[in-house]
C-alpha cells in the first residue's frame, strides 16, 4: 500500500483484491492469508472453494476489457454520450490502423519485426503499412512494406494468426520498415492515421564501455583466437536489431574500437 502511494496510484487503484495463490499446486485463498498459510502446510485436497477457477474469474470481473481509439465512430454506430460502448473486432475493421511500437526485432526469414498494441484499426497479412517517428504527423514521404507475418501470443509461444488483428490485440508483426524504433507508429499506408501515438520516451544511456580487439602479449598464441576488431563491431551493430537500449559508435579515442552505450540493466 505505501509503494502505491508513493508511485500516485488513484483511489481506484488502490482498492484492490488480494489473492493467495499456488500455481504448482493448483490452489487459491481470497484475502484471508491465515487459510493460504495452512493449505500451504498441509496441502491441497481438492476443494472447489479454492480453485484455481476463482483466480481466472477475479481477473475477469476486476481487470476491464482492453480500450482501443475510434477514429471514425459513426462507422462503428457510436454517437456521441455512447464512448464507453463494447465493440467487437469486425467495428473496427473501418477504421485507420495504428500500432504503438514497445520492443523492435528481426527474423532471419521474415525480416525486421515489431511488437505492440493495436491502438486503432486492423491488420492482416498482406497489408501496406508506413511509419510514422515519435512525434510525427505526416506519413506522406515514411518509408513502407508489406506485412509479411502477423503473430499473437499464447502464454510463452508465438503463434501465427489467421485473418485480421484488431484494437486491443497485443501482436508481432513482421516485415515492417527497417527504420521502425521503440515509441514509433506503423499504420495503414491507404487510410493512415494523422499523428504518431504519443509514447513515454527511452530512458538514455547511463554508462558506455569500449571494446576492441586483443592487443595483450599474449594474443594469439591459443589457434582460432584472433578477432579483427572490424568482426568485433559487425557483431555489436547486429546486436542493436533486437537489443533497442544499445547504441553502436566508433570510439573518438582509437578508431580500432567500438563503443558501446547501454542502461547497465
Amino acid at each position: 500500500m505505501n509503494l502505491f502511494e508513493a508511485l500516485g496510484a488513484d483511489e481506484d487503484q488502490i482498492d484492490f483484491i488480494t489473492m493467495y495463490a499456488s500455481a504448482r499446486e493448483g490452489w487459491v485463498v481470497l484475502e484471508d492469508p491465515f487459510v493460504a498459510l495452512e493449505l500451504a502446510a498441509d496441502g491441497y485436497k481438492g476443494e472447489e472453494e479454492h480453485s484455481m477457477k476463482h483466480l481466472l474469474e477475479a481477473i475477469i470481473d476486476n481487470i476491464p476489457e482492453p480500450s482501443a481509439r475510434l477514429y471514425e465512430p459513426e462507422a462503428a454506430g457510436i454517437t456521441a454520450g455512447d464512448e464507453t460502448k463494447s465493440l467487437e473486432g469486425t467495428d473496427f475493421e473501418k477504421d485507420p490502423f495504428s500500432l504503438a511500437i514497445v520492443s523492435v526485432g528481426r527474423d532471419s526469414y521474415l525480416g525486421r519485426t515489431c511488437t505492440g498494441r493495436i491502438v486503432s484499426g486492423s491488420v492482416a497479412l498482406g497489408d501496406e503499412v508506413t511509419l510514422l517517428a515519435r512525434g510525427a504527423t505526416d506519413s506522406a514521404t515514411a518509408p513502407s512494406s508489406l506485412v509479411s507475418g502477423l503473430f499473437c501470443y499464447e502464454g510463452v509461444s508465438r503463434i501465427p494468426m489467421e485473418g485480421r488483428a484488431f484494437a486491443g490485440d497485443c501482436v508481432t508483426v513482421a516485415g515492417v520498415p527497417d527504420d521502425v524504433a521503440v515509441g514509433d507508429t506503423i499504420t495503414s499506408k491507404a487510410n493512415p492515421v494523422k499523428q504518431a501515438i504519443d509514447t513515454p520516451p527511452l530512458a538514455p544511456p547511463t554508462l558506455s564501455m569500449d571494446f576492441g580487439s586483443n592487443n595483450g602479449p599474449l594474443a594469439g598464441k591459443e589457434p582460432n583466437t584472433i578477432v579483427a576488431s572490424s568482426k568485433i563491431r559487425d557483431r555489436l551493430v547486429a546486436e542493436t536489431d533486437n537489443n533497442v537500449t544499445l547504441k553502436i559508435e566508433k570510439s573518438e579515442a582509437d578508431s580500432e574500437k567500438t563503443t558501446v552505450y547501454a542502461r547497465g540493466e
